[in-house]
């Protein structure tokens, strides 16, 4: 073989890694601005201001929370539901996550894992914060609330859009959650 061929089958095999390489980074960009716009809509948090308790950075409550806050996603079930608490006396926290009963489990766990970055992005130091996205809810405490009845915080939440079958809304979901009532 000659220099100029070698030369050419160097160069060919040269484009042939960029181009590959290129291809890779447009998906990843294309991907990340995917998620960017796919994220839905935090609608509500509370209660970030006022008396609520601080607690102090890289303290035992802080590593409880995110401890907590980091299994939330990963643990809900089919149901799009999980609950539980983390450490003892002053650095216990509990915590819930629950997903409207239309979502798919996969995007139930993707809103729950961006409420969870959100809250704590929103209510920093907090050691109570409860966050609505349009099809999750997370809240966390250092009062224990699972498993009582709690009529805080108190909210009004409700959407806009239609049904695309609502009969379907109202055989599926609505009816078993009034027979269970």
């Amino acid at each position: 073989p000659s220099i100029y061929t070698v030369s050419n089958t160097l160069i060919e095999q040269t484009a042939m890694g960029f181009l590959k390489w290129l291809i890779i980074l447009i998906f990843q960009f294309y991907y990340l601005f995917y998620l960017t716009i796919a994220q839905p809509n935090f609608t509500f948090q509370s209660p970030c201001e006022g008396n609520v308790t601080e607690y102090p950075p890289n303290g035992t409550y802080h590593t409880n929370l995110n401890t907590l806050l980091s299994s939330l996603s990963r643990n809900i079930d089919s149901d799009g539901f999980y609950n539980a608490t983390v450490g003892q006396d002053q650095d216990r926290v509990s915590a819930i996550g629950q997903c409207r009963a239309d979502v798919e489990l996969q995007t139930c766990r993707s809103c729950i894992n961006n409420a969870t970055r959100l809250i704590l992005e929103k209510c920093p130091s907090k050691k109570s914060a409860f966050g609505i996205y349009d099809i999750c809810l997370i809240r966390y405490s250092n009062e224990s609330f699972i498993g009582t009845m709690s009529t805080d915080p108190r909210f009004i939440y409700y959407v806009l859009g239609n049904f695309s079958d609502p009969q379907l809304f109202i055989n599926q979901y609505l009816t078993p959650v009034l027979t269970s009532l």
